[in-house]
């Protein structure tokens, strides 16, 4: 008994269609028509490729999340704010990593991974954003891709961004992936490893400081590029501190940027999801390894966790044993 394969090839004498071409054939229709409805829509694209209804009503719908297209009343649609003649560039993220070495100092050695397909457009570039405290120089970044590219920072609005600049543009082509990393150092000091005695008007009960470790997917970047997740997407971050360092304890975090908003309840999953996974997926805390996973990641949400550093005498006694 045979079963149909997502991606199998096409059958022989028939060439593969591809779904920027379908997208592109539909905004071209919607364009010359002004206001096209559901069936002319259906009718030109099947005119122009062999495929079925519901293959266009899927990436019809596509386009209207990604406001290529817009929908009027009485089931009419328009084009959205982007040109036929060039499409938006889409990717579909296969896997986000961020890995880190903290030091005794507060150093941090780190390493940013992308894995994507290009669905539509031409990727020209990728851009890594990073915390608003980092300060980086060109020189202090390194970039591994099988692709040849430049990199460029900027400073904008007290944030640093990593941008890679492709040359030539990697086209469209969902039956390859390509893979980014950028791994850079910031100096002593990122992380603030100790915090201050409480002193004699210090309120009982108030909220230690606390270091954050975050990684997510935004859906509109400001230089163009649009993400897709799928459910086999894959968030995976790697903290390592330094052996025996006595830090406080562990807390997940989600956040969702588009408002700022704190999803406790969402965090609190994370916990449960490692105990159910024994720790393949979620949030686990070993030794100096705290490990964070997420299958399938929310658009616009920032996953992380945040830890409370020591007391200033801890850090002095466990500095002490460590040199």
């Amino acid at each position: 008994m045979t079963t149909k394969a997502a991606g199998r090839k096409p059958r022989r004498g028939r060439p593969a269609t591809r779904h920027s071409d379908v997208d592109q054939t539909i905004a071209r229709v919607i364009a010359e028509k002004g206001d096209a409805t559901l069936g002319t829509i259906v009718d030109e694209v099947r005119g122009a490729f062999p495929i079925s209804r519901a293959t266009i009503a899927r990436r019809l719908d596509r386009m209207l999340r990604f406001s290529q297209v817009v929908r009027l009343r009485h089931g009419h649609y328009t084009v959205g704010g982007v040109s036929t003649r060039s499409p938006p560039t889409v990717l579909r993220l296969r896997s986000n990593s961020l890995s880190e070495v903290v030091s005794p100092d507060g150093s941090t050695s780190a390493e940013l991974t992308k894995e994507f397909l290009v669905l539509s457009g031409r990727c020209d570039r990728l851009t890594f954003q990073l915390d608003p405290m980092a300060r980086l120089l060109a020189k202090d970044v390194r970039v591994s891709s099988s692709r040849n590219l430049r990199v460029t920072l900027r400073n904008e609005r007290g944030r640093t961004t990593i941008v890679t600049q492709f040359t030539p543009p990697i086209p469209a082509g969902p039956w390859s992936s390509h893979r980014v990393s950028v791994s850079f150092h910031l100096g002593a000091g990122y992380y603030p490893m100790k915090r201050s005695e409480p002193g004699p008007r210090s309120r009982p009960g108030s909220t230690p400081p606390s270091n954050l470790h975050a990684i997510g997917v935004l859906t509109k970047p400001d230089l163009g590029v649009l993400y897709e997740v799928s459910d086999d997407t894959v968030l995976d971050m790697q903290v390592h501190f330094p052996s025996g360092f006595p830090r406080g304890p562990v807390e997940p975090r989600i956040t969702f940027l588009q408002s700022n908003q704190v999803l406790e309840d969402d965090a609190r999953k994370l916990l449960d999801l490692s105990r159910k996974s024994k720790g393949r997926l979620g949030l686990t805390a070993r030794d100096d390894l705290v490990t964070l996973r997420v299958k399938g990641p929310t658009i616009d949400c920032s996953y992380g966790f945040s830890w409370t550093p020591p007391l200033a005498s801890s850090y002095s006694r466990w500095i002490r044993r460590h040199l």
